[in-house]
């Protein structure tokens, strides 16, 4: 999809005169949910995330996977509009706790849910880039600033 059908629809908002939007999201401290609890609790901690955001977007904004814990969405508006949706939608993930399974313990205490927060990096289709793989840079760079500032943050300007 990112590769065939993005291109198609950054395309399609340059004909248009429209814009487009895309975020490249990473868990925070993913690894540490690996290291902490195992990998099968980091499997169900990323199709928790996936589940929480699938049922908030829309059918217009596909959310991809592309490696790992990071993930890229498209959103058929501008920065402004696309910048409050992706905020609210971290703000979703943060006050959605993962139930860890029962048996999980950290140190000599009982944890029964983990917070998963994300980053994320926008860029906007015509300001910022007119294709995908220079969308795609632009958006990293503000991801690793959301990480350098703290994490748990979108970011959508240098």
């Amino acid at each position: 999809y990112l590769v065939h059908r993005v291109p198609q629809l950054i395309e399609a908002s340059r004909k248009t005169d429209t814009s487009i939007t895309l975020a490249i999201i990473d868990l925070d401290h993913f690894k540490r949910i690996n290291d902490l609890y195992g990998h099968p609790v980091g499997d169900r901690a990323l199709k928790h995330f996936v589940v929480v955001l699938r049922n908030e977007l829309s059918q217009d904004e596909p959310l991809m996977r592309v490696g790992g814990e990071e993930f890229v969405l498209t959103m058929p508006r501008s920065m402004g509009p696309a910048w409050e949706r992706l905020e609210a939608l971290r703000k979703r993930v943060a006050e959605s706790p993962f139930p860890l399974d029962e048996n999980v313990t950290v140190g000599r205490e009982h944890k029964e849910t983990c917070q998963i927060t994300f980053s994320a990096g926008l860029a906007s289709c015509p300001v910022d880039a007119l294709d995908m793989s220079n969308l795609l840079r632009r958006a990293d760079q503000r991801l690793i600033k959301a990480k350098q500032s703290g994490r748990n943050r979108v970011v959508a300007r240098e």
